[in-house]
């Protein structure tokens, strides 16, 4: 599989210096290339709205933003998903090339060795593996449409099960009273199925099919969120404070359902007290880190990373929830270029929190 050489880069790079020894070996592999260049994250995701960019080239260590959030957010943003991206660094440790492919780059090359030919070589595998990306995004079309209509064919029957089973609980006043607890329990389950079958699609479609980023107030995606949840909320006494939340580029619908699940969370897994949940934020360069605090009963140390898992409940052992609700959230953060983590509240409870790209104003 041969592709063309690239006659368009972009160099995202702090340092000056190494931009230009970069721009540099380009130079003298592709004399006629356009080489473009962005000295922090967010410059560069400015510069990838030329669509004539063909290859990216990534500084690992930026500051208050390592260049793997910067990949997450061109692999998740449709117009820039399939684009070559070469992570080069100042370091040769392995777990820094894992962690860098993992999250979507092509490749991986220390500056210390960056000549014409490995930087050729990197170039030329970085175009392979965008066009095996395209061929499988292609295949991966076709499967989520054929699972959207195996969905609804799906649903379709449920529905008539639930809906004929709460007939009988209301209409058949011979109905044995011993028999009515298993027709709520049909009815119950139903629901928890067609639940867990809209949760999957919703899982699914999060990293699949992400709408075109816009600019996006957290504030009111937080209030939105808040507002909808308002009977949740009055049936558990619960206070929810948003501090004033800056900017960011993103699906406003995505984001507002990453406030949703947090703030059901925190409802959900309260102690006697009442709920107290606390949305604020923090400007870390071109980043924010948003921060969602609760008092209730706090995550287990053992749990912190697995109750981002699909399907994994940690230790719950009640019949609510599928365990898909953080997996959605943390997808939808991922696919925004940020990342999400929990740690314990200071006087008790969690604190869940997210990075985003900083939108500044003009």
């Amino acid at each position: 599989m041969t592709q063309a050489f690239p006659q368009h880069f972009l160099i995202i790079d702090d340092d000056e210096v190494d931009r230009i020894a970069l721009k540099r070996r380009l130079r003298a592999m592709a004399p006629k290339a356009a080489i473009t260049e962005a000295a922090s994250p967010l410059d560069g995701l400015k510069e990838l709205e030329n669509p004539s960019i063909e290859c990216v080239m990534i500084d690992y260590d930026m500051p208050f933003c390592n260049g793997v959030s910067l990949v997450n957010s061109i692999r998740h943003t449709p117009a820039t998903r399939h684009l070559p991206v070469i992570m080069i660094t100042g370091t040769d440790e392995v777990a820094v090339a894992v962690e860098a492919i993992q999250q979507g780059a092509d490749e991986f090359l220390s500056k210390a060795d960056v000549n014409e030919t490995t930087l050729g070589w990197a170039i030329h595998s970085a175009l392979n593996r965008s066009e095996l990306r395209r061929e499988a995004a292609s295949r991966e079309a076709a499967l989520r449409s054929f699972a959207f209509h195996a969905a609804h064919d799906l649903k379709s029957p449920l529905n008539g099960i639930v809906g004929l089973a709460n007939v009988l609980q209301h209409t058949m006043d011979s109905l044995p009273a011993e028999a009515r607890p298993f027709l709520a329990k049909i009815e119950e389950q139903g629901r928890h199925m067609a639940s867990l079958i809209d949760n999957l699609l919703a899982f699914a479609d999060t990293e699949q099919s992400p709408a075109e980023f816009e600019p996006v107030d957290l504030t009111a995606a937080a209030q939105q969120a808040a507002s909808l949840l308002d009977a949740d909320i009055r049936e558990a006494g619960a206070h929810v404070t948003i501090s004033d939340l800056p900017k960011t580029r993103g699906h406003a619908a995505q984001l507002e359902r990453v406030f949703t699940n947090l703030i059901q969370n925190a409802i959900k897994y309260r102690t006697d007290a009442a709920p107290q949940i606390a949305i604020s934020a923090e400007a870390l360069g071109d980043q924010v880190r948003v921060d969602v605090r609760d008092n209730g009963i706090g995550v287990p140390d053992h749990l912190r990373e697995r109750i981002f898992n699909p399907l994994d409940r940690g230790d719950a052992d009640d019949d609510a929830g599928h365990g898909l609700g953080l997996s959605i959230v943390k997808r939808i953060i991922e696919t925004h270029g940020g990342r999400i983590w929990c740690q314990p509240a200071p006087e008790g409870g969690s604190v869940f929190s997210f990075t985003l790209i900083l939108l500044r104003e003009a």
